[in-house]
């Protein structure tokens, strides 16, 4: 298969707030919400004021979810660790 991003295979890519938004279909506010409960990743801070998620964990938070939607389950805290607070 051939490996079509411009990402190396194997090197963690990173994703910026737009691209999360637009995979998870949450709006921001809710996203931040569950951030700071720890029901999804934190972000890695890539600069002053730049932040960016590894693609690995939001493509898991899809996952899971529709694990939990094919077994009947509901949502429930998964245990990510909480943002920290400056």
């Amino acid at each position: 298969m051939k490996n079509t991003s411009q990402t190396p295979v194997g090197v963690p890519r990173l994703l910026r707030r737009r691209e999360v938004l637009a995979r998870v279909g949450l709006s921001q506010t809710s996203m931040y919400e569950q951030i700071a409960a720890g029901q999804f990743p934190a972000p890695i801070p890539i600069g002053q004021k730049a932040v960016a998620w590894l693609e690995s964990e939001i493509s898991e938070w899809v996952e899971l979810r529709i694990a939990m939607r094919d077994n009947g389950c509901k949502p429930v805290h998964i245990g990510y660790p909480k943002r920290a607070r400056a």
